[in-house]
């Protein structure tokens, strides 16, 4: 599910002391719920062209984030090894389709086979601890985060809610367009 969650502050012009996250946070953010089925989750992040998704309750509790690297975790740990999974990932990539060992599966399906007990639910294999911010955090702090944990991205809070999603090439897109509007004679 695609949720569009406004900020409730008007964007300040710019002013690289005073930015805030939420003035370059992304808003859209694509989120899956608890209950959503892992291969959907798979599903929705081919089609998205993403590598995971906060999990986020219907109450819009931030519960965990679900990534690719969750799904090859359980994959391995259900006694389907993770090289199989790489294998056919790979396969895909390069357009060459191959038959599965499990007959039954399309080489692109993951997880267990059906009531083999094994998770099935994002919420199964999310990682529970997520690292946040809120968005009223000056942005050189999210930045530090991003900086000092070797990450891509923070998730936003708004009052302890999902409120947007702040990657690395968000800030630096802040950073670059006073200069790029410049070249541009704008």
């Amino acid at each position: 599910m695609i949720q569009k969650r406004p900020s409730k502050m008007p964007r300040r012009k710019r002013d690289a002391r005073r930015a805030t996250v939420a003035d370059v946070m992304t808003q859209v953010v694509v989120t899956v719920s608890p209950e959503t089925p892992i291969q959907e989750a798979i599903d929705l992040f081919s089609e998205r062209h993403i590598s995971g998704a906060p999990v986020v309750s219907k109450e819009g509790e931030l519960l965990g984030v679900v990534s690719t690297m969750d799904v090859l975790r359980a994959e391995s740990s259900a006694g389907s090894p993770a090289h199989e999974a790489a294998y056919y990932l790979e396969d895909e990539l390069s357009g060459a389709m191959t038959s599965s060992p499990r007959s039954s599966d399309p080489p692109w399906s993951f997880g267990p086979p059906a009531g083999s007990g094994a998770p099935s639910a994002v919420i199964d294999i999310a990682t529970r601890k997520v690292v946040a911010i809120d968005e009223d955090a000056p942005l050189s702090r999210a930045a530090r985060i991003l900086l000092e944990l070797g990450i891509r991205r923070v998730l936003v809070t708004r009052r302890g809610k999902l409120a947007g999603l702040l990657s690395a090439t968000d800030v630096l897109k802040w950073v670059a367009r006073p200069e790029l509007e410049a070249e541009r004679g704008r």
